[in-house]
């Protein structure tokens, strides 16, 4: 008994072995021609699939006698022809706007002739004459490979080998360059976030660095030159302030001026009135947008020949540059 069950299940995984091996009757497999027509039919569906590109090419080697190329695809090469050599002219007369109109209208017509009939290797060799003539480097070599493997035996296969090595250089050139104008502007996108964050490291730091500006009133700036020239404050190893001229020159003709002290959001001014020959004294404090500092000045009231007493006016100056 068990001996029979076991030769049953042994016959069993044969048959089911021979049939998986076998086509079902009424099933026929494709001849190469057959295949051959079913992937090009395929690439015109996705014409950029190069792996099924170089498939075609492989199985088109193996056919005697090679298969027909469509009618249609002979205008397609003198379409192809006469825009390239329309091209190879306009490069002749300079005009290099004319020139690469024909060179595109000339791979078009190469790119649909090697679509009708991808087997074919002349095509592939014209395709990458008109990219390589127009400097379309990348689709120039992979047509020229394209045409080593349908023609492995050209005559000219050494001399295209040459050629794909020179355009190798060329985007092994041109990737070098790309990557260091890439690394040079993260670079200098560093350099910039960097200066921004130091710049406002600094200003947390040193919240009244900059250049500062009186309203041009005597309410709220009694302090004569503030409306005409801009004070500076800046730290180097400790606070200063000097007047400038517009343009962020020194300027020569006004008083001197020094910082006593810092504290927080707080500084005092000292500036030095020359003609009066005492100081001006100037408390403030700055905003909380750092754009402004409001506070009082001590000042004489009265005039250089009948100077009066110490009075406390309102000051007011404004952030206009760094």
């Amino acid at each position: 008994m068990p001996s029979r069950f076991t030769g049953r299940f042994t016959l069993l995984v044969a048959a089911a072995t021979l049939c998986g091996a076998l086509p079902i009757r009424g099933q026929q497999l494709q001849s190469p021609r057959e295949q051959l027509k079913q992937y090009v039919a395929d690439l015109q569906k996705n014409p950029s699939d190069d792996d099924l590109r170089g498939k075609i090419i492989k199985l088109a080697l193996t056919l005697d006698p090679k298969p027909a190329t469509p009618p249609e695809v002979q205008e397609l090469l003198g379409r192809g022809g006469q825009a390239f050599e329309d091209a190879k002219k306009a490069i002749s007369a300079g005009d290099t706007v004319a020139a690469n109109t024909d060179l595109a209208l000339a791979a078009a017509a190469f790119s649909k002739a090697s679509l009708a009939a991808p087997w074919v290797a002349d095509y592939y060799l014209n395709l990458a004459s008109a990219n390589d003539a127009a400097k379309n480097y990348p689709q120039s070599l992979k047509n020229y490979e394209f045409y080593l493997e349908a023609a492995p035996d050209a005559q000219d296969a050494d001399k295209v080998r040459q050629r794909i090595g020179a355009l190798k250089y060329e985007l092994d050139k041109q990737q070098a360059a790309d990557d260091a104008a890439h690394a040079a502007t993260a670079q200098a996108e560093r350099q910039r976030e960097n200066q921004v964050r130091a710049q406002e490291e600094r200003g947390r730091l040193y919240p009244f660095e900059g250049t500062w500006q009186g309203e041009d009133n005597n309410t709220t700036n009694p302090l004569g030159l503030l409306q005409f020239f801009p004070i500076q404050i800046w730290y180097d190893t400790g606070w200063k302030a000097a007047y400038r001229n517009k343009d962020g020159s020194s300027s020569s003709d006004s008083d001197p001026v020094d910082v006593e002290h810092t504290s927080g959001s707080h500084i005092t001014l000292l500036i030095h009135n020359i003609s009066f020959n005492e100081t001006d004294r100037v408390e403030l404090d700055i905003s909380s947008d750092g754009q402004s500092l409001t506070g009082r000045a001590e000042v004489r009231n009265g005039s250089m020949a009948h100077p009066g007493k110490w009075i406390w006016v309102p000051a007011v100056l404004h952030k206009v540059g760094r």
